[in-house]
């Protein structure tokens, strides 16, 4: 489940299925607002401007195939915006968060499996897709990403080691 918040805005969260949601912050039920038309979603982030992004996990891993997308927060409907390209590593977007200084997108990408499983750190052109490797993270599981709005301090949550804090 991937989750976007804006101090003004619901808090939002897509599904695998590539569904949208609606969570309440009272009880953490979610409701339905709609089907993205895509699937395999697995992050959601919330720009400046209050447009939700999220990214597709192709199935095969064929090149190509992995799509940035937007999500309309009142039906939410997908669009692909850009083709997601890391150069050699196949796009396998775990967590996405947007930083409210520059507006730039980082992203949480998982390597290639078994053994050799490795989160790094992209940040995304979202008009290109293109991604740009900032660091290599371990092997710990990061499936949630944000910044804070006070220090700009990027977080992370994983797994193994909970709350964590990336440079």
């Amino acid at each position: 489940l991937g989750a976007a918040t804006q101090a003004s805005a619901a808090l939002m969260g897509v599904d695998f299925g590539g569904n949208l949601y609606s969570i309440s912050e009272t009880t953490g039920a979610a409701t339905a607002v709609g089907a993205s038309g895509f699937a395999r979603l697995n992050s959601l982030a919330l720009n400046n401007a209050g447009v939700l992004y999220t990214a597709t996990d192709n199935a095969n891993n064929a090149p190509g195939d992995d799509r940035l997308l937007t999500l309309n927060q009142s039906n939410g409907a997908g669009t692909a915006v850009a083709t997601l390209n890391f150069g050699a590593v196949d796009p396998d977007v775990r967590s996405m968060a947007f930083r409210a200084s520059d507006g730039a997108l980082f992203a949480v990408n998982a390597g290639g499996g078994g053994s050799t499983f490795q989160n790094s750190l992209f940040r995304i052109d979202v008009s290109t897709g293109a991604g740009t490797l900032v660091a290599a993270l371990g092997n710990f599981g990061i499936q949630g990403l944000d910044f804070s709005p006070i220090s700009g301090v990027l977080y992370g949550w994983s797994g193994s080691l909970g709350l964590v804090s990336i440079d």
